[in-house]
């Protein structure tokens, strides 16, 4: 058995090595290509699933933000290695201004070869099956074949995975795989990759930074214990006391921890992965939020400063703050789903801390989308959620005051109850239920009347259109949402069934001239939608 590094978060939990004898005879190159094929069946299910949906819900022509369009748009400015104006956020509106994403580069490459708002959707469904993969394996190393590959399962079935997926896509498609496989590679024992895993969050949106932060905590808050634990030993040897009793491997509990042994911690290399981790999640934090984002937005601040705070408190002060921290409903009913997802013995792992830096914003936020389990606010939070469970697992079963026989039912007990809730949302009340049911679909005249307003358009065009068709229209043109246009010169507008302009009386070029000023013909009119073109531009 290889011994665990003292601030490792599984400090009751020793690691298998394979033993060198397994891979003697293997090409190098393959060393250490061991495969779990169910592990990566549940990744390509899961993938495959997802994909489904995609498609389904883009050939419907379903759009529920205009977020998609802002991405598809991003994407085709990287993919032209051009800066990440997005006119659809609103004219010249440089997107690496609205949130700190400089890892959504990568986008570039992927969109030149296949410039389509369905890649960006494929690519987070790729993504999140990808994820799958780790934590299906590590569940089945923990847990054993039956229970690992269910919890597996709970995850990729999971509330926060299936809203995200219908909420297409965003910039948190590439942090669900970096925690999957961070926090597996550092709970295994390979904590330079996990460093570099977990290290690169900070990355794919500013918020990270303070999840990087809180694991360095966890991981000095760990280093605290077992320093604790050496002390006491110490002590008892120093007064010819007998020694500690603790289990081998134990920490002392924060009660009796001294700030003495945490000024020594703080003086050993143990404290220095916990440390690293927290100075480098505090610094992107910081450096995203108060210098990056205001110097690169148009209004010379970070947007989102005024979302932090509830605008309306029955009780005053800090005490009013707190009350609503965990009110109204949908925040206790998104914190007893996670409790779920945890199968509750989650909540014996430290590791689910990691979810309070994301819950802190979305609840402190006044925004409502941020504290119900809608949208795709709640993926970042699947991942840890089910290795906590694992976690919690392990570290229940390794109590020896624990009955034998409800040692053996941990596993079963808190697999089960996550993916029975996983499941009872996947069928009943996500989107997914609407795949199931058929219902991710639109009439054949409506999608028939989509598509001839696309191909009305066709490319090289500056448009200004409402929410429906907004990722469809920006490969190849200039893309301004109805909404943030402001005074921008267009040459074309489209309109579809959806639209919310409030004059419908009017004729349509007649709202034409008024709106954008300029004289305009309809070149386009069927099942609801319209594409109009100021004359003289075709």
């Amino acid at each position: 058995m290889a011994e665990r590094a003292p601030a490792d978060l599984q400090e009751d939990v020793q690691i298998s090595a394979i033993p060198s004898s397994s891979v003697t005879h293997t090409p190098r190159i393959f060393a250490r290509w061991h495969p779990d094929l169910v592990a990566w069946a549940v990744g390509v299910l899961t993938a495959t699933l997802y994909i489904t949906y995609n498609i389904a819900q883009w050939n419907a022509f379903l759009v529920p933000s205009w977020d998609l369009g802002i991405f598809t748009e991003l994407a085709q400015q990287y993919a032209h290695l051009n800066a990440p104006i997005v006119d659809i956020k609103g004219p010249g509106f440089n997107l690496l201004g609205d949130h700190f994403h400089p890892l959504l580069f990568v986008l570039g490459p992927l969109f030149r070869l296949f410039p389509s708002g369905l890649t960006l959707l494929i690519l987070q469904s790729l993504l999140f099956g990808w994820s799958a993969v780790p934590i299906t394996r590590y569940g089945r190393t923990k847990l054993g074949a039956l229970w690992g590959t269910l919890a597996g399962v709970a995850y990729a079935t999971s509330w926060g995975l299936t809203e995200a997926v219908s909420a297409q896509f965003h910039e948190i498609a590439f942090a669900v795989p970096l925690l999957a496989f961070g926090l597996v590679a550092w709970l295994e024992g390979h904590h330079r990759r996990g460093a570099i895993l977990l290290g690169l969050l900070v990355f794919v949106k500013e918020d990270l930074g303070l999840t990087v932060a809180m694991f360095g905590l966890l991981l000095l808050w760990t280093a605290w214990g077992h320093t604790s634990a050496r002390m006491e030993v110490e002590q008892s040897a120093q007064t010819a006391q007998p020694g500690s009793t603790r289990p081998g491997g134990a920490i002392v509990p924060f009660p009796l921890r001294s700030w003495k042994s945490l000024r020594r911690t703080i003086m050993e290399h143990s404290s220095t992965p916990g440390l690293a981790f927290i100075t480098w999640g505090i610094f992107w934090f910081v450096a995203a939020t108060m210098i990056i984002l205001p110097l690169l937005n148009p209004h010379g601040t970070w947007d989102y400063t005024n979302n932090v705070g509830e605008t309306e408190q029955t009780v005053g002060g800090m005490l009013g703050f707190f009350i609503n921290l965990l009110g109204p409903g949908q925040k206790i009913v998104t914190v007893g789903l996670l409790i779920f997802a945890l199968g509750v013995a989650g909540l014996a792992s430290p590791l689910w801390w990691l979810m309070l830096p994301t819950l802190a914003w979305r609840f402190a936020g006044n925004v409502q989308y941020y504290w119900g389990w809608e949208w795709h606010y709640s993926a970042v939070l699947m991942p840890i959620a089910t290795l906590a469970l694992i976690d919690g697992v392990l570290r229940i079963k390794a109590r020896p005051r624990l009955r034998e026989s409800w040692r053996k039912k941990v596993s079963a007990a808190a697999v089960s109850i996550a993916l029975v809730s996983s499941l009872a949302m996947f069928f009943t009340a996500g989107p997914m239920e609407n795949l199931v049911r058929g219902q991710v679909t639109t009439s054949s005249a409506r999608s028939e009347g989509a598509r001839g307003a696309l191909a009305a358009v066709g490319t090289g065009r500056i448009v200004v259109s409402d929410l429906t068709l907004l990722a469809y229209l920006v490969p190849g043109n200039t893309v301004y949402w109805s909404g943030s246009v402001g005074e921008a010169q267009v040459d074309t507008i489209v309109r579809s069934p959806d639209h919310s302009e409030d004059d419908l009386t009017l004729d349509s070029t007649v709202w034409a001239h008024e709106k954008y000023g300029g004289q305009w013909t309809e070149v386009y009119s069927e099942w609801g939608f319209e594409v109009l073109m100021k004359n003289g531009t075709f």
